[in-house]
């Protein structure tokens, strides 16, 4: 995901509305009717990959987009070698900022992420 491009795309556009989509992806639709879909489709073989988010959505919508940040990601082995890869993506509005969790679980080789973004209509 180039988060430039993104940001660029979507800083200072009021949104309608935040959501989750199926644990798969964030569905951002602004008051003008544009859709936005951010998700991680960096998937290889045999991992499993989810979205997370413990915020609750609903209160960021009248918001303002000011930012968008990608934070490192953090991974955890189990004592069979299978990992869980975490990755952040805050983002920042004029009601506050929330946090989508990208999770990846792996067998130690497919790691890593691929977040991307699609603008539609």
């Amino acid at each position: 995901m180039n988060k430039k491009e993104l940001l660029l795309e979507l800083r200072n556009l009021q949104i309608g509305s935040f959501e989750l989509v199926d644990d798969e992806y964030l569905l951002i639709i602004t008051i003008c009717g544009c859709h936005y879909r951010i998700s991680d489709e960096g998937q290889s073989c045999c991992e499993t990959r989810w979205m997370t988010c413990d915020d609750n959505l609903d209160m960021f919508k009248g918001s303002i987009i000011k930012d968008i940040e990608l934070f490192e990601d953090e991974s955890v082995e189990d004592e069979n070698g299978d990992c869980d890869d975490v990755k952040f993506l805050r983002i920042v509005t004029t009601l506050g900022d929330f946090r989508i969790c990208m999770h990846n679980k792996h067998n130690g080789y497919y790691g890593g992420f691929y977040p991307c973004y699609e603008k539609s209509k």
